[in-house]
């Protein structure tokens, strides 16, 4: 691995959202650098406090928001109106396929939410469906669009959480902008050292409600990650496009200038 990944290097400061974190200083395999202060990962925004808001502004200079939640999750927790901000909606998900498993999970008991939540879905196998899901890459598509007509300033992008759908985003920006696997994984599970006390606590109400132990290890992956589910899917990728720039080429729909602009942007050194 060619860096050192802890929180306390990416974290950026903001107590009002969750597991916001920036990917500069990461070297990649040519010896470049992933520039700094520019792109910024994170949760929703909907408790951003007015210093949050400050730090993102002023410290960070953001100037665009990439929104992957659904039509239905902005509108019960908007994000805030940032003055000189363009806030962008990139729908990862399809809202017409998770619409009712989102609403079955609208009950009173958090853990009944997300034990329901993972009913009948194949919590392990959630990236590599993502990564076959033409709604998905249609999504990512547009995120990459959207960060080579970028200009200046920093950019944020975020789900709800920060950690899914943002977490294979990340995977892929960074795969494209060619920092290595391991360094990818472990940025990946660092949304563990945001979420894991939470995750402790599901497990815990888990194992005193008799839930199965296979189901209780994936309640704590919905509540925070496993490394070994992104894994998966990056290699899913290598086994069905032999390495995920060509899957960013043929599936994501990248042309070779736009990975060498991408490069170009966000690369320094």
């Amino acid at each position: 691995m060619l860096n050192r990944v802890r929180k306390t290097d990416r974290d950026i400061g903001l107590t009002g959202v969750h597991n916001a974190r920036q990917l500069g200083g990461y070297l990649t395999g040519d010896g470049r650098r992933v520039r700094g202060d520019v792109l910024i990962r994170s949760g929703k925004l909907m408790r951003a406090t007015d210093e949050d808001i400050r730090i993102l502004t002023g410290t960070y200079r953001l100037k665009e928001v990439f929104d992957f939640r659904t039509r239905l999750e902005r509108e019960s927790e908007p994000d805030p109106h940032i003055p000189g901000v363009k806030n962008v909606h990139i729908p990862i998900l399809d809202e017409a396929e998770v619409g009712s498993v989102m609403a079955a999970a609208h009950v009173q008991d958090p853990f009944d939410k997300l034990f329901t939540y993972i009913q009948g879905m194949d919590i392990p196998a959630l990236y590599v469906d993502m990564s076959d899901s033409s709604y998905c890459r249609e999504g990512y598509h547009q995120f990459f669009q959207q960060l080579l007509e970028h200009r200046e300033g920093a950019v944020l992008w975020h789900c709800t959480a920060g950690k899914d759908r943002v977490g294979l985003g990340t995977a892929l920006l960074l795969s494209a902008l060619g920092v290595d696997r391991e360094t990818i994984l472990e940025d990946f599970a660092l949304s563990d050292a945001y979420y894991g006390k939470d995750a402790d606590r599901a497990e815990e109400m888990a194992r005193a409600r008799n839930v199965p132990e296979e189901k209780a290890a994936q309640l704590r992956a919905v509540v925070s990650v496993n490394r070994d589910y992104m894994e998966r899917a990056l290699n899913h990728i290598d086994q069905e496009y032999g390495t995920v720039e060509r899957y960013l080429k043929e599936a994501i729909g990248l042309s070779d200038s736009e990975l060498e602009d991408l490069k170009g942007k966000y690369l320094e050194g």
